[in-house]
């Protein structure tokens, strides 16, 4: 078939000619007497790994009965009607076929075999050596003598349904790649742990937490942090978003008492050495990378994982009332508008 061939689109199946339909129907039956003995074929070995080397015998000798008969099918001429017949007529078999059999000495002897577990293992090798060289012959016959123009329909069907389906797998893959390497932000939360030496790990009892809104991506956000009862803490947690591969940039901290008096405040603008002043003050951090970096500006930093933090050492902060945060918060694949 020509390139061409393969982009007509016609589902139709062809009209085929007397001829055409008698080939078909023969390519059918070898296929359904393959088939036939396949399954027989799953029954033997069922049989030999129980050692039941008698029945396993009867059937293998069925078998061979039966794939001389599909190539006496094929060379149109009367079925054996017992194995002992098989020896005296493979010479009227193409050699191709003729050839397949005569190597298999005890398979051709299995009527005088002794039932034990060697000869029908040594039978069952050798029937499916047999099936296997009979099933590539009529293969090479389906391209060649027995070939139709519905075997190229169908074979220009199939190239057709596989190139649909591989471009459907390919924007399927396409868009799942693009999700999971560029997620898009969604709704979520902003996380503060208030730590001190009597609290010096971070647990739920300890911490503030403030909704992420998708619909302010790329803004300026105050996040702010109520505290039901004044708190005393030495540093701070710090967790912005919680999900990889978003970045974000932070102004400012600032953490109120009583009457909204300030008790801390610091900015994070980078220096000319690009690193924030007093970065000393900075702890651990996990699941953070370093995002565009510009003297004068805020630092930016992007989430690796969706456990994303960084420790602020404040000093010894007492009855803090509430903290706001002002970050702004957008997809690690875009810029924030300067």
């Amino acid at each position: 078939m020509q390139l061409k061939d393969y982009l007509k689109i016609d589902w139709k199946r062809p009209d085929l000619s007397t001829e055409e339909i008698n080939k078909e129907t023969r390519k059918n039956l070898f296929s359904e007497k393959l088939e036939s003995v396949y399954e027989r074929m799953e029954s033997v070995e069922i049989l030999n790994s129980n050692a039941k080397s008698t029945d396993a015998l009867v059937i293998l000798k069925l078998l061979l009965l039966d794939l001389f008969n599909i190539c006496a099918e094929y060379k149109k001429f009367h079925p054996a009607k017992d194995t002992n017949e098989i020896t005296s007529r493979l010479s009227s078999l193409p050699d191709s076929l003729a050839n397949l059999f005569k190597d298999k000495k005890e398979l051709l002897n299995i009527a005088n075999l002794e039932s034990n577990e060697k000869n029908a293992e040594i039978c069952e090798e050798q029937i499916a050596g047999l099936l296997t060289g009979i099933e590539k012959f009529l293969r090479l016959i389906r391209k060649s003598e027995l070939h139709t123009t519905l075997d190229d329909v169908k074979k220009r069907w199939r190239v057709q349904i596989g190139t649909v389906v591989g471009i459907f797998s390919l924007i399927i893959a396409s868009i799942i790649y693009q999700k999971v390497k560029y997620p898009n932000l969604t709704d979520g939360k902003a996380q503060l742990f208030l730590l001190s030496e009597a609290s010096p790990v971070a647990i739920e009892a300890n911490s503030l937490t403030a909704p992420v809104v998708q619909s302010k991506k790329g803004e300026w956000v105050d996040y702010d942090f109520g505290i039901t009862e004044p708190i005393s803490f030495s540093s701070i947690r710090i967790d912005p978003i919680d999900q990889r591969r978003m970045k974000f940039s932070i102004a400012e901290i600032t953490v109120l008492g009583e009457r909204d008096r300030v008790l801390y405040k610091r900015d994070f603008v980078l220096n000319e050495n690009f690193l924030i002043k007093d970065f000393s003050s900075i702890g651990e951090m996990n699941d953070l990378k370093a995002g565009k970096a510009k003297p004068g500006g805020f630092v930016e930093m992007v989430s690796t994982g969706s456990n994303p933090f960084f420790v602020l050492n404040t000093s010894q902060i007492d009855k803090a009332k509430k903290i706001i945060l002002r970050t702004r918060i957008t997809e690690e694949r875009y810029k924030f508008k300067d």
